[in-house]
């Protein structure tokens, strides 16, 4: 038998192992292709962007079983070519963006806390940065001495109102009985008095009486006579009530210190800064222990809840702006 193979095997040789190296060779093509091209499609549909459509054609396979005649092998078609449609990238720009202008971002108000009176800072509640919010405590100034004044200013003003309560309420029951048992008792001293002195006189012309004895026995009956009138009037007082006119004295009274204690308030409340709104703290200009005058500034607070664009036009379009322009789009970069 001959080493050399007929022209039918060679054929099938050839169409069977060249066909199918040529088809392996387009297939590494192809997912080359797909692995350089569907990131660039997966980038264009989040953009939004018309898809690169590609339509890849194969043709199937040539029949490589061993074995066979020479006449399967004749009809085994060739691979037909692949067909690639392909399409240029570009970048996508801003379609809205006419003009572009510079401008800054500011807070829509910003305000220097300043104390009010002379004094020490005690406390500075916030640093550099912090947020704060309306009303709350920031500075603290030294108080000791209106604290001082302020307790014995309290306490005069609870006796005066304790006074006034008193008058306006009349004596109590058990006043106008000790009231009333001093009177019969002092009465009873009168009696007493007033016989004595009778005995005295009747004594004063003999020689058992001297004029002194005399004297003293009549300066003891008045005393206790004038003692008894005293005692009178103070009941008649307490009888009648308290005047009209003391209560509005007593009341008068009270009125003054507690207006010296709303103003000691006030001072005290002045110790005090809290912020004005709620921002951030952009400035801090005194640590604790100095001493402050009054205006001094002492914090910087920024409104950084609601910001404001402040942006340069050209007079033209500001004035169009101002007669009813309108501008689409803002862009802050």
């Amino acid at each position: 038998m001959s080493n050399t193979e007929s022209p039918a095997v060679a054929d099938s040789f050839f169409t069977r192992i060249l066909t199918g190296r040529h088809f392996l060779t387009r297939r590494r093509r192809l997912m080359l292709f797909a692995g350089a091209v569907m990131p660039s499609l997966a980038a264009l549909l989040l953009l939004q962007m018309p898809v690169v459509k590609s339509y890849l054609h194969s043709a199937p396979t040539a029949s490589t079983t061993s074995n066979t005649t020479s006449a399967s092998h004749a009809s085994s078609s060739p691979a037909r070519p692949l067909l690639v449609s392909t399409l240029p990238l570009a970048q996508a720009g801003p379609p809205f963006l006419k003009q572009q202008y510079t401008g800054i971002i500011a807070a829509r108000r910003t305000t220097q806390l300043a104390a009010k009176t002379l004094g020490r800072v005690e406390q500075l509640t916030v640093e550099l940065g912090d947020r704060v919010e309306t009303g709350q405590l920031l500075v603290r100034l030294d108080s000791q001495q209106l604290l001082a004044q302020r307790e014995v200013l309290a306490a005069s003003l609870s006796a005066a109102q304790a006074l006034l309560a008193e008058l306006k309420h009349g004596p109590r029951i058990q006043e106008l009985d000790q009231s009333q048992a001093r009177l019969k008792e002092l009465r009873s001293l009168v009696e007493m008095q007033q016989a004595q002195l009778s005995r005295t006189e009747q004594l004063s012309g003999s020689s058992a009486i001297s004029k002194q004895e005399m004297d003293e026995s009549r300066f003891q009956t008045d005393a206790v006579r004038a003692q008894l009138r005293a005692a009178e009037h103070a009941d008649a007082l307490l009888q009648a009530g308290t005047r009209a006119e003391r209560i509005d004295a007593q009341q008068a009274t009270v009125d003054g210190l507690a207006a010296q204690m709303k103003n000691l308030d006030i001072q005290l409340e002045e110790k005090q800064i809290v912020a004005p709104y709620a921002g951030h703290i952009q400035a801090r200009l005194v640590d604790e222990g100095a001493i402050v005058a009054a205006g001094q500034p002492l914090l910087e607070v920024a409104e950084t809840d609601q910001l404001e664009v402040h942006v340069g036009l050209p007079s033209e379009l500001a004035d169009s702006l101002n007669h009813g322009g309108d501008a689409q789009t803002l862009l802050i970069t």
